[in-house]
């Protein structure tokens, strides 16, 4: 079974105030990771660029919401 694609829900629509009649569809049904996403982790790459770069930065996490904060 394949997955709907996100942007095509009509609640992203609205949320995007995207045109609810507007149709969205995956730009490739080829596997373009066969062999699983090599790259290093943004958190090593980009990000040091963007606090380096920028006046203020902050951090935030998804996990375990409302519950802990990340360790350090």
């Amino acid at each position: 079974m394949v997955a709907p694609v996100y942007f095509d829900r009509e609640d992203v629509k609205k949320a995007i105030h995207a045109p609810p009649n507007f149709k969205w569809f995956e730009c490739s049904e080829v596997d373009v990771f066969p062999k699983g996403d090599a790259s290093l982790p943004p958190a090593l790459t980009v990000l040091p660029n963007v606090i380096e770069k920028s006046n203020r930065t902050v951090i935030i996490h998804g996990h375990a919401d409302f519950i802990l904060i990340a360790e350090g």
